[in-house]
């Protein structure tokens, strides 16, 4: 072909994509096809008019490609408009089987609590408990039956509830790890209680103004309970029922579907609360205007998770749906090159973790039975007498001053040598050279240890509130600083510029995927915290004969050591899949692999 009849059929196709990246708003998957086209143009042209003016323009535009095409990938709010709008309503499809076990489950329990509620009075102070109805029943006769909405702050309120319905949500989805019998369980006992809590109004003549009053955030609160139910459920159907895959590979699916489902309740349960720490208090609004709110929220939960997945399903879901992927049976390395969302980023973070969980399992345990002996002993002038131990486990020892200095010391240690070993396993598989243990901790472990000493001390900041957003905002970008110091072999210090650079605007992208990785690893201590782990305790001493106080110790013991093997096992899961993410946020500054493609047809 002529090189005029060439560029004369292709001059229109070079035309739209110079004006694509001329424009403000670049759409990515356009700007995708055009480059693989003039990708093949260059290809073209490089053959047969290698020394022609047409091939290095197709070399500018191609650079301009490169420069681009990374830089205007969907936006988070792009991400987020599709997951509500496109695959949380295929979800919801795929898992309506699910939930309508979860809402029958609800609805019988409900039931049951209303029957046994008429059956036997006294039924509603075992469920509700005695202060609670007391204290009710003294509202009642004081003409404010309601008033247990008005008795905290709004922001306190809100605070307290949201942090309360989360919990039951995610503990709720985790039981289902038991074969989803646990969720189950969970929800019949939720439903038995708000069955309880609704019949102790109608005992007592209320029932319009306690429906209206309960139900106006009750709503949603209860979708949210059903939806925690059926992801639960969905989860544990993985395991019951693998199919054509192996059972580790179906309940890693399995886990997913029920995980992105459990994140769709999230804010309909904020919101819940907002509704009920408010709105709620207003018992005083007119009938009518609470009453379309409650159906006003009806109208959404019906509308958005039953309607709008059958409409959608009629017409087809969106085609750009990722599929989950399932891992093969061999552990393969996670690619260091292509740019990873939160969603494959938290998988690779499980494949790591699954791969190096048992590789270290000598030193961990040496270091779980240190600690926790250490830790036991100095209970015995720390911990009151009359103290919840259960209660008092799960990370708060972490925040007692009156610990001794060894102790905080040995959590530090504890903690860089976890760090340590997840940059050295990380190093080991992306680096070219081998590395021997001792070369790479001289090289290497006074990072992790300034790092581990860095994200302690926000544990010592002045109240838990600023604790708890300095451990979320602060400790990613500090697992980033960690390991760009070591892949990039610089300085720790040295490399906190650097890293911030690779963060710029993806640092909200790399605070999300700590959460939701600690929010997998805080599933492990809802259990500890769950009835199922007291119950577990109380069957394996059962048959020990000992004094009170001894078996107090024993229960410490325990908890001691299953709340420290938590942090020993579970934190390298956050570790990897952060620390991973810097990989993906390379490629998206220097773009690496596009480049070396595009000069691969350059030459």
């Amino acid at each position: 072909m002529k090189e005029s009849l060439f560029i004369k059929q292709n001059k229109q196709k070079w035309k739209d994509l110079e004006k694509h990246l001329a424009s403000e708003q670049k759409d990515p998957d356009k700007l995708s096809d055009l480059y693989i086209q003039v990708s093949d143009d260059l290809s073209y042209a490089r053959t047969f008019y290698p020394n022609r003016s047409v091939r290095l323009y197709l070399n500018n535009l191609a650079q301009s490609v490169y420069s681009n095409i990374y830089k205007s990938r969907r936006s988070k709010w792009s991400d987020i408009v599709f997951f509500w709008k496109e695959e949380l309503p295929k979800i919801v499809w795929d898992s309506r089987k699910e939930l309508n076990i979860s809402f029958f489950v609800f609805v019988l329990a409900v039931s049951i609590g209303v029957f046994s509620a008429i059956q036997d009075p006294n039924f509603v102070r075992v469920i509700l408990g005695d202060e609670y109805v007391n204290n009710t029943l003294k509202n009642i006769q004081n003409g404010d039956p309601m008033a247990v909405y008005k008795q905290s702050k709004n922001m306190d309120m809100f605070l307290g509830i949201t942090i309360n319905n989360v919990k039951v949500d995610f503990l709720t989805f985790a039981s289902g790890l038991f074969l989803g019998i646990g969720s189950i369980l969970i929800m019949l006992f939720n439903g038995v209680m708000v069955g309880v809590f609704q019949y102790f109004f109608v005992q007592q003549g209320l029932f319009i103004e306690s429906a209206l009053t309960i139900w106006l955030h009750g709503t949603l609160e209860m979708a949210g309970m059903v939806l925690a139910g059926a992801a639960g459920i969905r989860m544990g159907s993985g395991l019951i029922f693998p199919g054509s895959y192996s059972r580790l590979q179906a309940f890693q699916r399995s886990a997913m579907h029920g995980f992105k489902l459990l994140m769709g309740t999230v804010p309909i349960t904020i919101f819940a609360a907002v509704i009920e720490s408010f709105l709620t208090r207003f018992t005083e609004t007119p009938d009518l205007v609470r009453f379309a709110l409650i159906l006003l929220s009806l109208f959404f939960i019906v509308g958005y998770f039953i309607v709008y997945p059958i409409i959608k399903n009629r017409n087809g879901f969106s085609t750009f749906i990722k599929q989950t992927k399932i891992s093969a049976a061999d552990f393969k390395t996670p690619s260091t090159t292509s740019i990873d969302d939160n969603t494959e980023l938290i998988r690779n973070s499980f494949s790591l973790f699954h791969h190096y969980l048992f590789l270290n399992a000598p030193l961990k345990l040496v270091s779980l039975v240190l600690s926790t002996g250490l830790l036991i002993v100095s209970l015995h002038e720390v911990l009151p007498e009359d103290i919840d131990y259960r209660q008092w486990f799960f990370f708060t020892h972490f925040l007692d001053s009156n610990l001794p200095v060894y102790i905080h010391a040995m959590h530090v240690f504890n903690l860089s040598i976890l760090l340590f070993f997840v940059t050295y396993n990380i190093s080991c598989l992306v680096k070219d050279k081998a590395f021997t243990l001792i070369v790479f901790s001289l090289q290497n472990y006074y990072k992790s240890f300034i790092t581990a000493l860095l994200i302690y001390t926000l544990f010592f900041l002045p109240n838990e509130t600023l604790i708890f957003f300095a451990v979320i905002l602060l400790t990613p970008p500090l697992f980033i600083i960690l390991i760009v110091s070591v892949i990039e072999e610089q300085h720790y210090f040295q490399s906190i510029t650097l890293s911030f650079s690779y963060m710029q605007k993806q640092y909200m992208s790399v605070v999300g995927l700590f959460v939701l990785l600690s929010g997998c690893m805080s599933l492990y201590y809802l259990f500890l915290e769950s009835p199922f782990t007291y119950f577990f305790i109380e069957f394996v001493l059962f048959n020990i004969d000992v004094d009170a106080e001894t078996l107090r110790w024993i229960y410490i013991s325990f908890y001691s050591i299953l709340s420290y093997a938590g942090i020993f096992y579970l934190l390298p899961l956050c570790a990897y899949g952060t620390m991973w993410k810097f990989f993906s946020l390379k490629e998206i500054k220097y773009a690496g692999n596009l480049f070396n493609k595009i000069h691969s047809n350059w030459k």
